[in-house]
């Protein structure tokens, strides 16, 4: 059979069929996402919640959940991906004339797109592991603070302007109230030498392949937000100090560094080493108000906070 020609094929056969039964595995990949994301609501609608009250989160759970969400993407799109190509065969072979235009002009671009945002989306899920094993190192490290009269809560939601965000850690105690950021910056194997080590130039934090000047910066903004929040919720406080601890690092401070920034080894020396600044009942008062901001986990939703 001779292989037909563009000029007797239309241009309905060239293109807009392949291209329309591609677009139709587009929809089933899409339906598989809707669906796939909508679970919790199956479940809501047929279960109750199990648990009496609602859980403190845990140091990094906003981490865990944005891991969950890039790797529930990622699925999608995979098995979107592995069902375009099942069908791509199909397309060619029907024996439609010149369907591998349609298919070429509809499938390449999606495998395209595809491809690049799964690769995205797994280096997001790296990143947040990162983030989570990070705050994890800083949650142990604050822990030994509570036989000393502190208490300390993790990964509390707020909002600004209608953003929402978290604040790491949160420490409540003798020396105040202090907003603390964890920055679980990655080691490079191209640099050996102090590999380990960093310093802090005034509020810069220079690593051994680069340097951060946004660490203070933005734990500041949420020191701020976090006095805001608890002067309008009768927990008044006069201050919220930024902190920022680096885990995995060796902090070198030359003269003029900001001791905002810490190493965890020493960030509870640091923290009792504060002026007294809050009697026990001031304490108690707002470490109030944060535990009912935290406790705020249940198995039903993603977030009930």
């Amino acid at each position: 059979m001779p292989f037909p020609s563009v000029v007797a094929a239309s241009w309905w056969q060239v293109i807009a069929v392949p291209a329309a039964e591609v677009l139709v595995g587009a929809v089933v990949l899409g339906l598989l996402v809707y669906f796939g994301s909508h679970s919790r609501r199956w479940w809501r609608k047929r279960y109750r919640e199990p648990f009496h009250e609602g859980i403190l989160r845990p140091p990094g759970w906003g981490c865990l959940e944005r891991r969950e969400d890039a790797l529930m993407e990622t699925t999608g799109l995979a098995v979107g991906m592995m069902i375009l190509a099942m069908l791509l065969p199909f397309v060619v072979f029907t024996g439609k004339p010149f369907a591998w235009v349609g298919v070429v002009l509809a499938g390449v671009p999606t495998g395209w797109f595809g491809f690049r945002r799964i690769r995205k989306l797994i280096g997001r899920a790296r990143t947040e592991r990162l983030g989570f094993l990070g705050e994890c190192v800083v949650a142990e490290a604050l822990a030994p603070l509570a036989a000393k009269g502190w208490r300390v809560f993790h990964d509390l939601p707020m909002e600004v302007d209608g953003k929402p965000f978290n604040i790491d850690h949160v420490a409540v105690g003798p020396g105040g109230v202090w907003a603390i950021e964890t920055k679980s910056f990655s080691k490079s194997k191209l640099v050996e030498k102090g590999g380990d080590s960093l310093r802090v130039e005034g509020e810069v934090v220079v690593l051994p392949d680069g340097r951060r000047s946004q660490a203070l910066k933005q734990a500041r903004g949420a020191a701020r937000a976090l006095q805001v929040r608890c002067n309008g919720a009768e927990a008044p406080v006069k201050f919220v100090e930024p902190l920022v601890v680096l885990p995995g690092w060796t902090v070198n401070y030359p003269k003029g560094a900001a001791p905002q920034i810490r190493d965890p080894r020493n960030v509870v020396a640091f923290l009792e080493g504060r002026e007294r600044v809050m009697d026990d009942a001031a304490v108690e008062k707002v470490a109030a108000k944060l535990e009912e901001w935290c406790r705020v986990l249940r198995f039903e939703a993603k977030d009930a906070g």
